[in-house]
């Protein structure tokens, strides 16, 4: 490449037909070639004088050039050379440039390539001549070199726009739309998220196109883009529209492209959820539901949808239209209006997420919760310290549902919201009813979800629910997980404080899983550490368990906090527990998680037990006492 040629002198050859004018912009073409480099002219010239002259003024503005010196030339290596524009004098011998034009306009890269031609002829035969052989443009000779740089740039310019976007809707067309694939997918693999690809196509709109006209069917398409691309904001904004909380919703229909027909693409370049997904397909079948209006006509089009999603279905960007293609397709023949996941697994997953949420949605509606509670031990005494509130749902069918199945989705919903304030509620209702010791009443933990925890109101609503039952926020132990104390550390110690300076209890549930970063555990106002039952589960075996166990425990005693074992089965684990000085357990030795019902029985049960406990121990000690023989 010589970009840093020096243009030629005002005193060139006499029989140059290049206007010998300076350029004074080193650099008036900021435009990019097919290969990322400067735009390449293919100057087609049987005057060598002529490609001399005008190669030094295209590449001082910013070409780069290739020649040919006749028509063959140039149809011969059109392909190899590749140019981004042709530069083609009309009179050459043999064959001339209207012929060469019209060749290379029957070649695969031809069709779309601008041609400008030259000729010294100013007759409007020529100039008609050369638009019908598919010129693109045409200038006079002599040439102004200024004239021709600036010309060839607009030209590019527009070829590019019109190459790339839809003349008909103005969306990009394919070769932009795998552009920004290409560039999704570089930034999911540095983040780790999903790019996920809609492949949208019109449901029996040739039919549509055949009876009502092609200008009905444009009109259509139009307003098809104009909706699509409604839901950018405020249509898909509203899928988390319920939450609460603050957590950023994904980016929505960012971009639109238009294949040709009846075939939109809609690329999704940050998602972070599966469901999120099909959400948006859904949301799409539903703009698309809505009648259009043709001439005060009412038009009902419906769509088919096929989705691929980067990586579970390709890491390539051709790879994944072509596989949502296919998954179109399997959406038409399975009865269109609906929309197919390419990843049958993916399909599945998202249709049972999708169908826990609408389960979940009215469990919520049909009161389907309850609140159940697990025993807490005190490992000294085996005396009851507390409980801990979990909540059960069940389905409409009247089978349980794990908690391990609604309430990830709950989370990713917002449903956690309103479902956490109605556990909160409730089992502040059942445990105000329940006296064990009027000295030493039994608390209760309540899971606290990061949206609730980071609602601004949050200390606040809690005491508000308090009021009405005559509870005192010193038996409310609320339970956090590391992130969500660690996601706004600041505004998490203010949250912590205020609560604390209302009475209630602040534990760290499942501590050791999460984000462990110790220093946390003195600037945040904490009253209890809860070690997760992944650590619990092979004690004492488990030498790498035990001593994590232990090092959670000496920590916890020296910054004054209460220690707490989950998941606790089996006496071996109890009794490593208690020599190590664990103050509290919960967990299947002592009782699974009951019902309000069966919670209040067992305590009246546990109660008793204790009491013979201590009758037979002091029994024991008697019986040892009138065995030893007296020394006196």
């Amino acid at each position: 490449m010589t970009s840093e040629a020096t243009p030629p002198e005002d005193t060139g050859p006499e029989n140059s037909t290049v206007s010998p004018v300076r350029v004074e912009s080193p650099d008036l073409v900021n435009l990019i070639g097919r290969d990322g480099l400067p735009p390449l002219a293919f100057l087609v010239d049987d005057d060598q004088v002529f490609r001399t002259v005008t190669r030094a003024y295209l590449e001082h503005a910013g070409f780069r050039v290739e020649e040919a010196h006749d028509g063959d030339d140039a149809i011969s290596r059109f392909e190899q050379v590749a140019p981004d524009i042709v530069v083609l004098d009309i009179l050459m011998p043999g064959r001339d440039g209207f012929e060469t034009c019209r060749a290379l306009r029957q070649l695969p890269n031809g069709r779309r390539t601008p041609i400008v031609v030259m000729t010294g002829v100013d007759d409007h035969r020529s100039i008609e001549r050369a638009y019908e052989v598919g010129a693109t443009d045409f200038v006079n000779k002599p040439l102004n070199s200024f004239i021709l740089t600036h010309r060839l740039q607009h030209i590019l310019r527009a070829n590019r726009y019109m190459i790339q976007f839809d003349d008909l809707t103005g969306l990009p067309r394919r070769s932009l739309f795998l552009e920004r694939l290409e560039m999704a997918i570089a930034g999911a693999r540095r983040h780790q998220h999903y790019v996920a690809v809609l492949y949208i196509a019109l449901d029996n709109f040739k039919r549509f196109n055949d009876t009502m006209g092609h200008r009905a069917g444009d009109q259509i398409l139009c307003q098809v883009s104009d909706r699509l691309g409604k839901l950018r904001a405020s249509d898909f904004s509203a899928v988390n529209a319920e939450s609460s909380c603050d957590e950023p919703v994904p980016a929505g229909i960012s971009r639109l492209a238009r294949f040709g027909g009846d075939e939109f693409m809609v690329l999704l370049p940050d998602i972070h959820r599966e469901k999120d997904i099909a959400v948006v397909a859904q949301k799409v079948n539903e703009s698309l539901a809505q009648p259009f209006v043709l001439s005060d006509r009412e038009i009902h089009v419906t769509a088919s949808i096929g989705i691929s999603a980067f990586p579970l279905d390709g890491t390539e960007p051709e790879l994944l239209l072509e596989r949502a293609a296919v998954a179109m397709n399997h959406a038409k023949d399975s009865g269109r209006d609906r929309y197919q996941f390419y990843g049958e697994g993916l399909n599945k997953r998202t249709e049972a997420r999708l169908a826990v949420e609408c389960e979940l949605r009215n469990a919520i509606e049909e009161d389907r919760f309850s609140v159940y509670y697990q025993p807490k031990v005190s490992v000294q005494n085996e005396t009851v310290s507390g409980v801990e509130a979990l909540v059960r749902m069940t389905a409409s069918d009247g089978k349980a549902v794990s908690p391990q199945d609604f309430i990830p989705i709950a989370e990713d919903s917002g449903l956690i919201v309103p479902l956490g304030d109605w556990v909160f509620r409730n089992a502040c209702e059942e445990i105000a009813k329940i006296t064990v010791d009027a000295e030493a009443p039994i608390t209760v933990a309540i899971n606290v979800s990061a949206c609730q925890f980071r609602r601004s109101d949050f200390a606040t609503r809690m005491l508000e629910a308090l009021e009405p039952l005559g509870l005192s926020p010193e038996r409310i132990e609320l339970e956090l997980t590391e992130g969500t104390l660690l996601e706004d550390s600041d505004s998490s110690i203010v949250t912590l404080t205020a609560l604390k300076d209302l009475g209630f209890r602040i534990a760290v549930d499942d501590f050791g899983t999460g984000y462990s970063s110790l220093s946390y555990l003195k600037r945040f106002p904490l009253d209890t550490l809860k070690i997760d039952r992944s650590f619990v589960r092979d004690l004492p075996g488990d030498s790498s368990d035990a001593a994590i166990v232990e090092a959670i425990i000496d920590l916890g005693h020296k910054l004054s906090l209460e220690i707490v074992a989950e998941g606790v089965e089996h006496r071996q684990q109890l009794e490593f527990l208690r020599e190590r000085g664990c103050d509290v357990i919960q967990g299947y030795l002592f009782s699974p998680a009951l019902s309000y019902e069966a919670l209040q029985e067992w305590l009246v049960n546990w109660e008793s037990e204790s009491e013979l406990a201590v009758i037979r121990a002091v029994r024991d000690s008697l019986k040892r006492k009138l065995a030893e023989p007296n020394e006196d």
